[in-house]
């Protein structure tokens, strides 16, 4: 007997997509990663050439520095009421002013500052990891919707066989499987499979490097 499907199953199957789909983005994940750690490092630079230490050891003497491990910037050549263009993380507390005024708490920094156009990358990578992975994630909720029975997710998409002892109860089909549909899936099957591999290949070592 078929199980048919309900919306909390639904929720289910779209959850578990959501994470085998996350397994395609690894790399582009620690990409962006990375970007980020380049800007913490860009962040800390910008800090102190704003600041110096006898800058802040006069404003310490009248109780105006704060810690922070993160800071608002403003993008220019001269403070303005703009509001932050960004809040750029920092490694560590960092002593900064303490006074009235955000923009005096703020680093105020050129458009083509390396921490402008490394924030600027870091968000181009973002929305492009977000764009690509809502574009497959669509695929197997259209499945997920369009299918009356736990059944026929399976038979379209067999990686989805792992949920079936949490899988029960009743439900109604809400949309339509098209083949671009079971085509895009069992190609998102494959290449997961195809990534997998790789990875594996890339943590065995070689004979020579064994030796």
């Amino acid at each position: 007997m078929k199980t048919r499907l309900n919306a909390s199953m639904r929720e289910q199957l779209v959850e578990f997509a959501g994470r085998k789909t996350d397994l395609l983005f690894v790399d582009a994940r620690a990409e962006i990663e990375r970007l980020k750690a380049e800007a913490v490092v860009l962040a800390d630079a910008a800090v102190t050439a704003q600041w110096s230490t006898e800058v802040l050891t006069v404003l310490d003497s009248f109780d105006c520095v704060q810690y922070s491990n993160d800071v608002p910037v403003l993008v220019g050549t001269e403070f303005t009421h703009q509001s932050p263009k960004f809040t750029a993380v920092l490694s560590r507390d960092f002593r900064i002013p303490r006074v009235s005024g955000r923009k005096h708490r703020s680093l105020l920094l050129p458009a083509d500052h390396p921490l402008v156009v490394k924030h600027a990358e870091v968000q181009t990578a973002s929305t492009r990891l977000h764009e690509a992975r809502s574009e497959k994630l669509r695929k197997y909720k259209t499945l997920v919707a369009g299918a009356k029975t736990f059944e026929d997710v399976v038979e379209m998409w067999p990686e989805a066989e792992e949920l079936r002892s949490r899988i029960c109860g009743p439900g109604t089909a809400i949309a339509t499987i098209t083949p671009a549909i079971i085509s895009g899936i069992k190609q998102d099957m494959t290449d997961r499979v195809a990534l997998a591999n790789e990875h594996e290949t890339e943590a065995i070592p070689s004979a020579e490097s064994a030796e």
